[in-house]
């Protein structure tokens, strides 16, 4: 489709193209919004396709000279998700569950593959309490620094998997330059424990 003149009110709900209203087909329309994070809306819902979820998008952006790349804002959301998820003790998968939303899509934002909706940026701002700056922007303190918590790639591995573990999440504070083994042997040691609570018969001790 060529567009030459295009009307947009969200306020109003008017989608206009070329001089006349468009009710041709279902889509959604992405306009700026604050931070640089879109605001959408769904026109001519009735309209074709019909299948659920599917719909033609019109995506109206502006870029600023000196506006932060794509990766690199995702990266910067990424790095302040996971100071706050770990500040409130909070996994992954709580968080999702707190949102309404797939692991994926908070596996996404912790990795910098994608950035969520604004609706759900306030949501979790709700959570965390904090302001949206502080979820958006670069922040210059040491909670954020960028060298990883834990010195070696196998320790960082095994204390992620401890930390999404309820019943292990204790040891997510141990020394960061402790080496993979003992880090496993404190593992080993907290799963005994936890099985001679429930009185676990298949238990050695």
């Amino acid at each position: 489709m060529e567009i030459r003149k295009l009307e947009i009110d969200f306020n109003k709900g008017i989608l206009k193209i070329n001089g006349k209203d468009y009710t041709d087909r279902k889509v959604v329309v992405s306009l700026p919004g604050e931070g640089g994070w879109p605001l959408e809306i769904l026109f001519n819902p009735g309209k074709p396709p019909y299948l659920r979820g599917e719909h033609d998008r019109l995506t109206v952006s502006y870029e600023h000279s000196n506006s932060m790349p794509e990766q690199d804002f995702n990266a910067v959301f990424s790095k302040r998700l996971r100071y706050y998820l770990s500040k409130y003790d909070m996994t992954q998968v709580e968080l999702a569950k707190k949102l309404g939303v797939g692991t994926t899509s908070v596996y996404n934002w912790c990795n910098g593959i994608k950035t969520p909706r604004m609706d759900k940026v306030d949501a979790m701002c709700d959570l965390f309490h904090c302001n949206r700056s502080d979820l958006i922007e670069e922040k210059e303190t040491a909670e954020t620094s960028d060298e990883p918590y834990y010195l070696n790639d196998e320790t960082r591995q095994i204390a992620q998997e401890a930390f999404e573990n309820p019943e292990l999440r204790t040891l997510f504070h141990v020394a960061r330059d402790i080496p993979p083994e003992r880090l496993k042997a404190h593992i080993e040691f907290m799963k005994s424990l936890k099985a001679q609570e429930k009185g676990d018969p298949d238990d050695p001790c």
